[in-house]
């Protein structure tokens, strides 16, 4: 989610690179989970919504804000990322 969220503008800027790699390598999932997420920040990748309105409403919010925060992480707030960010909360409720 936060991977294409950053990737929304078609460029990954190196902050957000960098705030991706810390965010995966922070998260408690397996090794072959984290080395799939690492190659996310080679290409651009598109939004999967997936299951997110089964997520409690804490982690719906969690998910829209480390996603709103990530679209700023390189001080430019595309269209093209406001306009996912728009469809993130509808999708999360």
């Amino acid at each position: 989610m936060w991977v294409a969220t950053a990737w929304a503008d078609g460029v990954l800027a190196e902050a957000e690179r960098e705030a991706l790699r810390r965010l995966i390598g922070y998260a408690a999932i397996p090794e072959d989970y984290r080395a799939t997420a690492y190659s996310w920040l080679e290409a651009p990748i598109a939004l999967d919504v997936g299951e997110l309105h089964e997520l409690s409403e804490v982690r719906r919010l969690f998910i829209y804000r480390v996603a709103a925060a990530l679209t700023r992480v390189d001080l430019d707030l595309d269209p093209t990322e406001q306009r996912l960010l728009d469809k993130l909360r509808v999708v999360l409720e």
